[in-house]
């Protein structure tokens, strides 16, 4: 049996859809847990009403705590030891347990399982998650989970994962008072206990945040201070010191991305202290220099060129 975490918060408009993509697996032998974070609107509610029809359901109520926290209180309750989960605004293709477990049947001992995940944003951008060239199983190992971050994209998204719970526990579950890159770490964590099983075939759906100017600037996250992040990534690569290249190449990327977080709430100078940081790891780039020189753009046309370059296009 699969058990699956969904942390709901605030999501009464796509929480639907998430729950009838679980239920419309062709694996049947799951049971949902559902953990309302402090909810709003009436996600919860309809929720609770989907229980009373499909025993599998349940709904856990607490204060609002963060998603961390809600993710750790559904693996809490899980009944089986492999746990996968889906953010509530996101769905499965009917056969994505089906291929999280061949995954499991063919490497057991992994600490997590993970699959190719779809891209689909507010302007018509769908594409798949890159991955490896040849993989003419379907699948593959990831023996270097940072460098495969860096050099092809991350493979790895909470939409798109199992895990095993004892692994899971084992560094402490999902980290708190995190407000962004929280599932980035774990998987680093778990990543240092072992290679991860990946299928190619994408089953995950992910819907991005909003690329569209007007709407993207309420949905972008403040990077947290202090970056507890990096922290354990630094930790990372003094307890796994035959990874520490490729954590610091990793690293690098964190910190760029969180200088282009800076650099779209106008904080210029925050976002070139974080350019900074990276270039020091992983040396000067060529998309350091670019956003150094969005830097220096008004923030009204910066927005718009960050925007087009997402995808986004003037009617």
């Amino acid at each position: 049996m699969i058990s699956v975490v969904i942390p709901l918060y605030n999501k009464a408009s796509t929480i639907a859809a998430a729950v009838g993509s679980v239920q419309a697996q062709t694996c049947r032998d799951w049971r949902l847990i559902v953990v309302d974070d402090g909810s709003r609107d009436g996600g919860a509610a309809w929720v609770e009403a989907a229980a009373e029809h499909d025993p599998r359901i349940t709904l856990v109520r607490q204060a609002n705590a963060g998603v961390s926290v809600a993710r750790n209180r559904g693996v809490a309750q899980a009944d089986s030891d492999l746990v996968a989960f889906l953010d509530a605004d996101d769905h499965w293709l009917p056969g994505h347990l089906s291929q999280l477990l061949d995954l499991h049947a063919w490497q057991p001992d992994a600490p997590l399982w993970a699959v190719a995940y779809r891209l689909v944003d507010d302007v018509g951008g769908d594409r798949v998650v890159h991955t490896r060239a040849h993989a003419p199983e379907g699948r593959y190992l990831i023996k270097d989970y940072f460098s495969e971050s860096v050099d092809v994209e991350f493979p790895v998204h909470s939409s798109a994962v199992m895990v095993s719970k004892a692994a899971l526990q084992g560094i402490g579950g999902f980290p708190q008072g995190v407000g962004s890159g929280e599932d980035l770490l774990t998987w680093a964590r778990l990543s240092c206990m072992g290679d991860i099983p990946f299928g190619t075939q994408a089953t995950a759906v992910y819907m991005a945040p909003p690329v569209s100017p007007g709407v993207r600037a309420s949905v972008v996250r403040r990077p947290a201070s202090p970056d507890v992040v990096a922290q354990g990534l630094l930790r990372l690569a003094v307890q796994h010191p035959q990874k520490a290249a490729s954590i610091d190449r990793f690293l690098g990327l964190w910190w760029r991305i969180r200088a282009m977080g800076y650099l779209e709430l106008n904080q210029r100078g925050a976002s070139l202290r974080s350019l900074c940081d990276a270039a020091r790891v992983s040396g000067l780039q060529k998309r350091d220099l670019v956003c150094m020189a969005l830097c220096a753009l008004p923030q009204g046309a910066r927005t718009q060129v960050l925007a087009h370059g997402r995808g986004y296009r003037r009617a």
